[in-house]
């Protein structure tokens, strides 16, 4: 925690804890209030006093920040105490959180690739089927083998119908649009399919 007297910016309390955190020393900070500006990149500061100067103070006001040089993230909520007359700075370390969302982001990322691979896989193969039994049905002169190709092609087109149904239903509800259908089906004519 920062205590600052807003008339003239002068610091009159800072937390023990500030120090271990930030590494730089009170009496540093009581001298010099822009100290403050090491801890950050220069656009991070001039767009956190662009903020700050046109808080309305009512509220407290919150801002997010990564340490300069370091992954170290931050979250300071400022106060006004007695209408203004003073500033509170509180300092939250949220690298946990911040390291933990982008792991996160990260796996969603590696199975999202795996999955599009595992999609692009699974319905070439049943294209080229696809491809080869109408390739055969053309080729051939017989037609109970002819047959035999188109049947085994519709079979195969079914197939890779089915696959892309399910590469669409994972993208709704990696998308959170998944809509369940609600309709009457008969479980007998699936025994075929599970033999």
């Amino acid at each position: 925690y920062v205590l600052v007297r807003t008339k003239d910016f002068k610091v009159l309390f800072i937390s023990s804890r500030f120090q271990e955190v930030f590494h730089i020393a009170k009496e540093r900070i009581v001298v010099d209030v822009q100290v403050l500006k090491e801890m950050v990149e220069e656009r991070v500061y001039r767009d956190f006093m662009k903020q700050y100067q046109s808080w309305n103070q009512e509220n407290s006001f919150k801002y997010s920040f990564k340490m300069k040089d370091v992954d170290q993230w931050f979250v300071l909520t400022v106060s006004a105490i007695e209408n203004g007359k003073y500033h509170l700075f509180a300092f939250y370390d949220h690298s946990e959180d911040v390291l933990k969302e982008k792991d996160y982001l990260k796996q969603i990322e590696t199975t999202k690739n795996e999955s599009e691979y595992k999609a692009s896989f699974l319905s070439r193969t049943p294209m080229n089927g696809i491809i080869g039994m109408l390739t055969l049905a053309r080729n051939t002169q017989d037609t109970k083998q002819e047959d035999y190709y188109l049947q085994q092609a519709q079979d195969i087109s079914q197939y890779l119908l089915s696959l892309i149904n399910e590469v669409l239903d994972m993208s709704r509800m990696e998308a959170g649009k998944l809509e369940l259908e609600n309709k009457p089906f008969n479980i007998y004519h699936l025994e075929p399919q599970l033999n």
